[in-house]
């Protein structure tokens, strides 16, 4: 996350086109947020220029993507989690 940046944990807008979109993203989903805003931010209403990227099934999100470390720790996740219910189911 960017030092000039101010995510909020609370439901609210988001400004998809502000330069820092991405760092605040990464932040809310390190931290597992469920939702949150640029509510409190300076930057909220900025615009940084998008490039048209070509849509193609291969490539469904073309603008972000998920750092490598992220998508391993939710994938541990889940399979903890699918663990633990397919015991519970056992002892039922």
């Amino acid at each position: 996350m960017q030092p000039q940046s101010n995510p909020v944990h609370a439901k609210g807008k988001k400004n998809v086109f502000c330069p820092y979109y991405g760092g605040c993203l990464n932040y809310a989903c390190e931290n597992y947020w469920e939702y949150w805003s640029c509510l409190d931010c300076e930057h909220r209403r900025d615009k940084a220029s998008v490039t048209d990227i070509p849509f193609s099934l291969q490539n469904s999100d073309p603008y972000y993507s998920i750092s490598p470390s992220l998508y391993l720790k939710t994938v541990s996740m889940h399979q903890d989690c699918s663990e633990l219910l397919m015991e519970q189911q056992m002892d039922i």
